[in-house]
């Protein structure tokens, strides 16, 4: 008799600032339980501790980059969110200035501003991270490697079972009930870690193109996903 392979575990690959806080209650409302195990830490003892958690479980949700199954030697699908790359560094830098236990609070309180911190490219998240975490791309050195986009695009072909943006969360959450066979679930998402506006950020004209010339990769990417979700969405069908 033929063994009959086990099908392939959701990797859920939250992105930071790509509104992954709201989309992780709707998805641990579709896996309750032991069904998805939230990943948030690459230490190599938690990740052996949380080994058995994997193979039994349906879905893996955290921060991680394409490739993580292969730490736990599992087959899997993806699904992942995107963020247009301006507002993503914007969020994440203001992110950063209202924590203090956050890596570069202590600079931005002592005026660094957000061009600097591109500027310094001591901060992988504010280059291309998108591009980086859909390639598997590990280097934390500053890139502009088109090569890395182009493996990116192609993962998400090969890889990907539905790509949301952030911009249109309640849609990709529809998006991957339909695709994921949630039951049709349709679930109102909640807005949670969203940046307060009290303080809205002025985006200059210099620092809003300091951003576009270190996400060029991003930029791009982002720009394909978007016109495929908008044709399919317009087309009454689903974007992969």
């Amino acid at each position: 008799m033929r063994l009959r392979r086990p099908s392939p575990k959701i990797f859920f690959l939250h992105i930071p600032k790509t509104a992954g806080t709201s989309l992780r209650e709707t998805v641990q409302r579709a896996y309750p339980g032991k069904r998805c195990v939230m990943v948030y830490s690459q230490e190599p003892a938690y990740l052996r501790s949380i080994q058995k958690d994997v193979q039994r479980a349906e879905a893996v949700y955290g921060h991680f980059s394409f490739g993580f199954n292969e730490v736990f030697g599992v087959e899997a699908r993806y699904v992942t969110v995107l963020r247009d790359p301006i507002a993503r560094v914007v969020s994440f830098f203001r992110h950063e200035a209202q924590h203090d236990d956050n890596e570069f609070y202590e600079q931005i309180a002592n005026g660094m501003t957000l061009i600097d911190l591109l500027r310094s490219e001591q901060c992988f998240q504010v280059n291309n991270h998108m591009v980086r975490i859909i390639s598997g791309h590990d280097d934390i050195a500053t890139t502009h490697d088109v090569r890395l986009l182009r493996q990116a695009e192609a993962n998400l072909e090969a890889h990907f079972d539905v790509v949301g943006i952030t911009e249109d969360m309640n849609r990709s959450v529809e998006l991957m009930a339909e695709r994921l066979d949630w039951a049709r679930r349709r679930s109102a998402l909640q807005r949670l870690n969203v940046t307060p506006e009290d303080k809205p950020f002025v985006l200059d004209d210099a620092t809003r193109a300091e951003i576009a010339r270190y996400n060029t990769l991003d930029i791009e990417l982002y720009r394909g996903v978007a016109q495929r979700f908008a044709g399919a969405v317009s087309a009454g069908e689903r974007p992969a």
